[in-house]
């Protein structure tokens, strides 16, 4: 898996095909230590196929699915109505893991708020192109209309 990584990226620089005039310029050679950099980065930190190349990287996890809680009956005919805090593992695939909740000001929506973040999908923050995981917090409104 490595080295089909490290050939596309030689390929790719490669084809950067910069005109006679501007090689050995800055541009040229900030391209060539970018890629070093990646790289060298990929060879530091293996790249055994736990590894997610993403395409279009973010800094942070950027939501693409979401599913609204369903709102417990019995906490609607009680007439109920609050906030709960979440806290999750956003995985390099993108899933939700390990939620927890921080606050909760109503134990009766909790599960529910848990049940629809578990069905959330994101694209992954990720660093120097790779997805990595991260820690993310929400906040699930229930409000009766």
């Amino acid at each position: 898996m490595t080295s089909t990584i490290i050939r596309a990226i030689f390929e790719a620089n490669k084809k950067n095909d910069f005109h006679p005039m501007l090689r050995n310029t800055f541009e040229h050679k900030k391209t060539s230590i970018l890629t070093a950099v990646f790289l060298a980065t990929i060879v530091i930190n293996g790249c055994g196929g736990n590894e997610v190349l993403v395409s279009d990287c973010n800094n942070e996890p950027q939501l693409i699915k979401k599913v609204e809680p369903e709102y417990p009956r019995m906490a609607r005919q009680a007439g109920l109505e609050g906030d709960v805090l979440l806290s999750f593992t956003v995985d390099r695939a993108g899933s939700v893991k390990n939620i927890e909740i921080v606050t909760s000001g109503i134990t009766a929506l909790d599960e529910s708020a848990k049940i629809a973040v578990s069905q959330y999908q994101y694209n992954p923050a990720c660093r120097m192109g790779l997805a990595i995981e991260s820690r993310v917090t929400v906040v699930i409104e229930f409000r009766l209309q």
